[in-house]
């Protein structure tokens, strides 16, 4: 690699790079994709665009697995979530189902998302996966 090309690649930011990787990896047009922690050092803009792509990924049938620590992504993304410690599968289902299991997310050093860890300090038992679920609970209890 001439330094000049080191150069740019040193210059372009690490959500940039990601954005080139996940590219790089579309370009091959698997049936199977796999996503390393997408979503590190991305902002807002960054995070839809590359849930963007993972649906439209899973609207032509292809599989796409991600490696992930950031669960409010995996609650707006994916269908199915799987919790792995120290090597071990401790835990599969919806993501719903996953984020009713605190303790075992413990285990794994995950917690749920956000939106559901307010759904709980508000006083609700369900498992909120996004703002409209824990909206519309909110409306239907105190919406008079």
């Amino acid at each position: 690699m001439t330094e000049d090309a080191k150069n740019l690649v040193i210059a372009i930011g690490l959500s940039e790079r990601k954005l080139i990787a996940i590219a790089s990896i579309l370009a091959m047009d698997t049936q199977v994709i796999i996503l390393d922690e997408p979503t590190i050092a991305q902002d807002f803009k960054g995070r839809e665009k590359i849930k963007t792509i993972i649906r439209h990924l899973q609207a032509k049938g292809k599989t796409v697995i991600s490696i992930l620590h950031d669960m409010d992504f995996v609650a707006e993304t994916f269908e199915r979530a799987l919790v792995f410690a120290k090597g071990k599968m401790l835990l599969a289902g919806t993501p719903r189902e996953v984020f009713e299991e605190e303790d075992i997310l413990q285990k794994a050093s995950l917690a749920t998302p956000y939106i559901t860890r307010l759904g709980h300090e508000l006083g609700y038992k369900e498992v909120f996966l996004d703002v409209d679920e824990c909206a519309m609970a909110w409306k239907r209890d105190f919406a008079r």
